[in-house]
């Protein structure tokens, strides 16, 4: 079974179930070996990278470089570190 840092911060923190979105996200993730390429060879992948944007696209696709999480509240995403992380 792969372990994926942030999820794995988020269930144990018991912040509620996963949403259906994140449980498709958690199983791409755990399947795919290289998840940098993956994503830069997909369709938007390529647009942004031609678009000058591959650094963008590299971000995107860093795992636990921040251990801050956008938390919707009160229509506002607020940043909250208590979710563990890095």
């Amino acid at each position: 079974m792969v372990v994926v840092p942030g999820i794995a911060a988020l269930r144990a923190s018991q912040a509620g179930p996963m949403s259906p979105e994140a449980c498709a996200a958690y199983a791409c993730y755990a399947a795919i070996d290289d998840v940098r390429a993956s994503i830069a060879g997909s369709a938007s992948g390529v647009e942004l990278i031609s678009c000058g944007f591959g650094e963008d696209v590299t971000i995107a696709t860093e795992v636990d470089a921040c251990a801050t999480v956008p938390v919707l509240t009160d229509g506002v995403f607020i940043g909250d570190a208590t979710l563990g992380g890095s």
